[in-house]
């Protein structure tokens, strides 16, 4: 504790020495040997918060270093159209890239309402205007069955409109292919999804809502088997044993008609439902059921009953009798809770979705309409031929997002035409799937479009370029070289001296009086050449004075989201901070003691919907089966028959979401180049606010979190050897991640998993509430 407080001092008392001291010098030196000695000035700032100090000459010119704090994003990809965010820092990893852009919380952004995503827009007056006619509606039912209450369908240019109370079944007309699937009026309570039946020979022809499921098979009761046992065959898939259930329905009448002294009838009835036994075993990822089997003591539930009788009397007064008597044939019935291979997820809000149908099955809409109706429609798409969604007339190489639900999914830059053009792969990937959305353009923000070496984003002169090198990255400037104009004054062929020699032509203009040159600090930087009113000058940064002392950190929020549809992982981070700089005056070691309070707030959610399409099974072996007492075909032998069937042995991982940890960092830089990141805060238990899990591979899987994490203090010193001339940056930096496990797809013996649905969406928000840096050197 001694050290630290003894080290503390050392530092208080080199900022205040500087700060009161004018003495040090810097030259600057033109091609023609003359030699400007620069005064010490006082302290000033750029853009954002930092410190700087520098020296002036008598020709009034200044250099000095300043720090900025820009807040925002920058965006790489390596289609020239959609990429990845990463909150603004020094260094940005990019795996591959042949674009990058950046964009400041302050920059200007025109929010323009997509009416529909699958559709061509002419951007004009700040808005989208449409520019095709609306494709033709090819769905149409070939049947329809009413699954529960009195649902109708019509059919139209737009659609299958649904309407009325209950659940409506369409069996739809064959040969659909590739296809946009547009769905309206579903939220408020509606559903809808496609799909296909588990077992071909079957057909729903009720829906309970959901107690039992479908009722997918019917049928009078078959043979008794002694006594009032019954066992009717049915030889059906359903989807798993739990969701199977049956039951039996009986009824009889009976009527009597007497005379004694004047006619008389009387009649009674009775009817009845019991639950029945499903007998049956495992097959591939289904159950098979092979009978239903139920037991009983009335003989009118047992089978088919009829008699009539009838008597007379001779005795005084005359009597006669009659009576008749009839039970109609038990039956069966079986339900499902889930008897179609899902195409879709369950839609229970307006959507637009690109989908798949093979044009050689027969597929399924189920459909459960709002009061106000649902109308369901589809379109041809030839992904070789038609964009999913496309902009023209947009201003060039601009970033821009789409959004949906206030998640950003889709992010890049316009084209050299100014046009975005993406295509249904590229949509689905962003985990759009709403009817419409958002799309936000950043027109003076800057783009930079070609193979990524170093991009280079200037924040404070609002461009990007980029420097050739092996790694790929992006390098946002907090360090800047300050040249104020005393008076109006010609700048031209300004060179940055890095690791090469680096031109800057935005730099190159006349400025006036009172304004000055920023010159965005670049790895390796080691001096800028440029002509000053027609005569040649160099400014080495090793001549620039060290300005020690203590840098006050602006306080910020920075967030980031967005969706994936994958499978893969999602991570959505989010970072905030600032910076100090100083020149080292002299070999030894740099110090800063760096303090802050941060908070953060994450959520992630993660869902998939699995189909399961079953290989030819070969039922060679003849096992016996103790669930029901003989013999059956299966396909796998005795010892891997167990009493419910041959199980599929299938494996499934969950995929869980997660968050944080909330870290503070410190990543120091020498002479723009990245030395070492030092941690000097980590909580990995944040507040969880909401979590859920729900993992089953005959239905779905699905995890969602919410985490946050209250403002906390944290601070630390850390340190790095330098030589003299050395510019060294020290970068705060509070991170937190938002990520999930990849969405697992089971796996079995008969047959193959797929995912009809799959979206991970995650968001992150870092808050810098303060913070302070103090540099010094031993």
């Amino acid at each position: 504790m001694q050290r630290i407080a003894l080290l503390s001092l050392g530092l208080l008392l080199t900022a205040f020495v500087f700060n009161s001291a004018y003495a040090t010098q810097i030259l600057i030196v033109t091609d023609n040997g003359n030699v400007f000695p620069i005064a010490n000035t006082s302290s000033s700032s750029a853009t954002g918060a930092g410190n700087g100090n520098g020296n002036g000459t008598g020709n009034g010119v200044i250099a000095q270093i300043v720090t900025t704090n820009p807040k925002g994003l920058v965006i790489a990809g390596i289609d020239s159209a959609t990429g990845n965010s990463s909150s603004l820092r020094p260094y940005n990893k990019v795996n591959t890239g042949t674009f990058a852009a950046g964009f400041q919380t302050s920059d200007s952004v025109q929010k323009m309402y997509i009416p529909q995503i699958n559709a061509p827009y002419v951007y004009s007056n700040g808005v989208l205007q449409s520019s095709s006619t609306p494709l033709p509606n090819i769905l149409s039912p070939s049947s329809t069955t009413i699954l529960s209450g009195s649902p109708s369908s019509t059919t139209s240019s737009s659609g299958i409109g649904i309407s009325g109370p209950g659940t409506l079944g369409i069996l739809l007309n064959s040969g659909l292919g590739s296809t946009v699937v547009t769905g309206s009026g579903i939220t408020g309570g509606g559903s809808a999804f496609f799909g296909t039946l588990i077992d071909h020979t079957i057909s729903p022809t009720a829906y309970d809502g959901g107690t039992h499921g479908y009722t997918i098979f019917s049928s009078n009761i078959g043979t008794t088997s002694g006594g009032y046992t019954v066992t009717t065959p049915v030889n059906k898939y359903v989807s798993s044993a739990n969701n199977a259930y049956a039951t039996y329905t009986w009824g009889w009448s009976a009527c009597n008609m007497s005379a004694y002294t004047a006619w008389s009838w009387s009649c009674g009835y009775d009817s009845g439902t019991g639950v029945a036994t499903v007998n049956g075993y495992v097959s591939g990822s289904y159950y098979y059921v092979t009978s239903v089997t139920y037991s009983t003591t009335d003989q009118y539930a047992a089978n088919y009953y009829s008699h009539t009788s009838s008597s007379s009397c001779s005795a005084k007064g005359g009597c006669s009798y009659f009576q008749s008597g009839s039970s109609f044939v038990p039956y069966i019935t079986l339900y499902d809770k889930s008897p179609f291979v899902p195409l879709t997820q369950t839609y229970t809000s307006d959507f637009q979705s690109q989908v798949n149908f093979n044009p050689s099955y027969s597929y399924w809409l189920i459909v459960t309409p709002t009061s106000g109706g649902t109308t369901i429609g589809a379109t041809n798409y030839d992904p070789s031929t038609q964009m999913f969604f496309k902009v023209t007339n947009l201003p060039a190489n601009i970033p821009f997002q789409i959004l949906q639900n206030g998640v950003v999914g889709v992010q890049g830059v316009t084209s050299s035409s100014g046009t975005i053009s993406l295509s249904a792969s590229q949509i689905a990937a962003g985990g759009q799937s709403s009817i419409s959305g958002e799309l936000d353009i950043y027109p003076n923000s800057p783009a930079y479009v070609g193979t990524i070496g170093t991009a280079v984003y200037d924040t404070v002169n609002n461009q990007m370029f980029n420097i050739p090198a092996a790694s790929q990255q992006i390098y946002t400037s907090f360090a800047y070289v300050q040249i104020p104009m005393a008076a109006k004054t010609n700048i031209q062929n300004v060179v940055d001296n890095a690791t090469s020699l680096i031109s800057i032509p935005y730099l190159s203009k006349t400025y006036n009086a009172g304004s000055s040159m920023m010159v965005p600090i670049i790895p390796g930087l080691k001096s800028i050449s440029f002509s000053l009113n027609g005569t040649q000058t160099v400014l080495k940064m090793s001549s620039i004075p060290s300005n020690l002392g203590i840098s006050i950190v602006t306080s910020g929020t920075n967030s980031n989201s967005g969706y994936d549809t994958n499978g893969a992982s999602l991570q959505i981070s989010a970072d905030t901070g600032g910076e100090a700089s100083a020149i080292a005056p002299k070999d030894g070691t740099m110090y800063a003691l760096v303090n802050a309070q941060v908070s953060a707030d994450t959520s992630y959610t993660t869902s998939a919907t699995y189909n399961y399409q079953q290989t030819a099974t070969q039922y060679i072996y003849e096992v016996y089966n103790p669930s029901i007492g003989w013999y059956v075909k299966a396909p796998c032998p005795q010892d891997q028959f167990q009493a419910s069937g041959c199980t599929d042995h299938l494996s499934y991982a969950s995929s869980s979401a997660h968050a944080g940890p909330l870290s503070v960092y410190v990543d120091i830089y020498v002479n723009g180049v990245f030395s070492n990141s030092q941690i000097i805060y980590y909580n990995p238990n944040p507040i969880i606010q909401q979590t859920s899990s729900v993992n089953s591979w005959s239905f779905s899987g699905s995890n969602a979190m919410a985490m946050h994490y209250p403002t906390s203090q944290a601070s630390g010193i850390v340190q790095i050897p330098v030589h003299a001339g050395d510019l060294v940056e020290f970068y705060m930096r509070a991170h937190v991640d938002a990520y999930g496990d990849p969405i697992s797809v089971p796996t079995g013996y008969y047959g193959v998993f797929t995912t009809t649905n799959q979206v991970c969406t995650g968001s992150a928000t870092i808050n810098l509430n303060s913070g302070s840096i103090l540099t010094g050197i031993s």
